[in-house]
């Protein structure tokens, strides 16, 4: 049986902090009792961190988390998409989910976007 764990998302860049600790970009998990509930308030109200609570490492697998290399390989994706190509882009300026490689979650599409962007607000 799994032990229980806190799974939590992070869409910023390796290195980004939060709630006292330093998260790799993609998938990181913690025991359930790893945070307070001040910590984990502070998680969930932080539009770059997904919290996924009280599941086992295979549960949340299964759910399709996006891991830190495909995460990696979708935001290199985005970087080489024409610009001046208005087929591939909507009207607030983020790809079109037909510019992602196919088979591309909806939840993988707005991780690597959120990333994307917060790369350029580094640069």
């Amino acid at each position: 049986m799994s032990k229980a764990t806190i799974v939590i998302i992070c869409s910023a860049g390796t290195g980004y902090r939060r709630a006292g600790e330093v998260f790799q970009q993609g998938r990181n998990e913690f025991p359930v009792d790893h945070f307070t509930e001040a910590q984990l308030e502070q998680l969930r109200n932080d539009r770059r961190t997904e919290l996924l609570e009280g599941e086992t490492a295979a549960d949340s697998e299964a759910q399709g988390a996006v891991d830190a290399q495909r995460l990696a390989e979708l935001v290199a994706h985005i970087g080489t998409l024409d610009t001046e190509d208005k087929s591939l882009w909507k009207e607030d300026g983020s790809p079109k989910a037909s510019a992602y490689p196919k088979g591309t979650t909806a939840e993988a599409r707005d991780a690597a976007w959120d990333v994307f962007i917060a790369d350029l607000d580094k640069a």
